[in-house]
């Protein structure tokens, strides 16, 4: 083979392994877009169903991480004339805890969640969304060229990573909204 063809089949290789690596940990999709903006709140709260019993025991996690990320990442402007709350209202609809035997052998085995949530303005929808979130990591820790984030991660909340993922990506949401 030619130099340049090691080349070529090298930077091809480099460009598979990074597209490969990459990840993300969901989306939001709107379904009933919002129209103009969140500014007129001050206030959130976030109300977690299940749409199955089998999914209920992730409620009060879900419900946890979401004001725990909003907390961190959240918050409307303070209005001391504005006391209007918004009710983020979410159900349930699919859950995968994942398979840490699959992760052991790098063949998948992330946890997902999938949800639907409601914008709410006192009873009144005024957007609607999916939303899921996974237990993917976006980065990796390598010790001398092994994988240790993979090693270490093996006993992770692997549900706990996906309601954390989900959370994260409905405070964007919000946030992109006020």
């Amino acid at each position: 083979m030619k130099t340049s063809q090691f080349y070529t089949m090298g930077v091809l290789g480099v460009a598979l392994a990074l597209a490969t690596s990459c990840s993300t940990t969901g989306k939001v999709s709107e379904e009933q877009a919002l129209e103009g903006n969140l500014s007129q709140f001050s206030k959130v709260s976030f109300k977690v169903r299940a749409n199955s019993k089998a999914h209920k025991k992730f409620t009060k996690r879900l419900t946890a991480a979401l004001n725990k990320k909003w907390k961190e990442d959240g918050e409307f402007d303070r209005k001391p004339s504005s006391t209007k709350k918004l009710t983020v209202e979410l159900a349930i609809t699919k859950v995968d805890e994942g398979n840490e035997g699959a992760r052991a052998m790098n063949m998948g085995g992330e946890a997902t969640m999938e949800a639907k949530g409601w914008l709410k303005d006192g009873g009144r929808t005024i957007a609607s969304f999916t939303v899921d979130g996974n237990s993917k990591r976006t980065s990796s820790t390598s010790i001398g060229g092994v994988n240790v984030t993979k090693i270490s991660s093996l006993s992770d909340d692997l549900p706990g990573r996906a309601m954390e993922a989900m959370s994260e990506h409905i405070v964007d949401y919000l946030n992109d909204k006020k």
